[in-house]
């Protein structure tokens, strides 16, 4: 629901509300979350956009980040207490520009909003700052996001999980003829005992969720196979794929245990596969 100068928002039965004084961020986010608005007055997260100007950026020796790759950027955090300082790290640059403040203990984090930091270093910045927000106060409710494409067939969710170019996108037009949630970035929740995938705002077709079937690690090939996976290995599976890497225990931690349970519950496989579409679902079907 967008209200002044607020808009909320819902992914996987979890509530964020964003507060800006600019128009045109409260634009560029209802466009973004136009599927995943809701009317709930309840407020799981709080983030704040302050406009402000850029930043004076920080010379990396005055610092003591701990960093992180995210997609084909790489951020820094330091921590004081329970609120992080997240940075942007450009990558042919010895200076880190702050971009905002993130508060685990109250569940709030602050967007420092400056049109000339995207300008100058062409990333869409609100963008990625919204998504490391999300990623840190998911876990702490046995939720984690995965890049993956994910699609429902009869009550039933398949999760493919892999690289750029690994052809998720390629999945999602071959299942066309099944519901598909989303070919790039799911999230995937813990409750009542069972594992559900969850559309987000981020290359989703709709705000839909369905209880995962099976999970598949994808490589493109000229023929289709499917072979299970030993469980001792697959959080090295996940591991390029999710924030299990996070640089601070009481996140990753949270994550390592929601990502134990998904292995413990859904059967995972390495899935190599070709353009045959009926080949695929078959496949899917049938496998035991």
């Amino acid at each position: 629901m967008e209200n002044g100068k607020t808009l909320q928002f819902k992914i996987a039965e979890i509530c964020i509300k964003v507060e800006t004084d600019s128009p045109v961020v409260l634009y560029k986010l209802k466009l973004l979350c136009q599927d995943f608005l809701t009317r709930e007055k309840r407020c799981d997260i709080f983030m704040q956009i302050i406009n402000k100007n850029t930043p004076r950026p920080e010379k990396k020796d005055s610092l003591s980040l701990k960093e992180i790759s995210f997609g084909a950027d790489r951020f820094g955090f330091s921590k004081d207490n329970g609120t992080f300082r997240v940075f942007y790290i450009p990558r042919k640059e010895k200076n880190f520009l702050e971009m905002g403040r993130i508060d685990l203990l109250r569940k709030k984090s602050i967007f420092y909003n400056s049109s000339s930091n995207n300008a100058v270093y062409g990333r869409d910045m609100l963008g990625s700052f919204l998504r490391l927000t999300l990623e840190i106060f998911f876990a702490q409710r046995r939720c984690f996001f995965v890049h993956a494409c994910a699609v429902k067939k009869d009550n039933q969710g398949f999760v493919f999980i892999g690289p750029s170019s690994s052809g998720k996108t390629t999945l999602a037009r071959l299942l066309k003829d099944w519901e598909v949630l989303s070919d790039d970035f799911v999230c995937i929740k813990n409750k009542d005992g069972a594992c559900y995938v969850y559309a987000t705002p981020w290359r989703s077709y709709c705000d839909a969720f369905v209880r995962v079937k099976r999970i598949f690690f994808i490589e493109k090939s000229n023929f289709i196979e499917f072979k299970r996976l030993n469980a001792n290995r697959l959080l090295f599976e996940f591991s390029p794929h999710t924030f299990l890497n996070f640089p601070y225990r009481e996140v990753a931690d949270k994550i390592i245990s929601s990502t134990t349970s998904v292995i413990e519950r859904v059967p995972c496989y390495k899935m190599r596969f070709s353009l045959d579409k009926d080949g695929i679902k078959n496949g899917l079907c049938n496998l035991k």
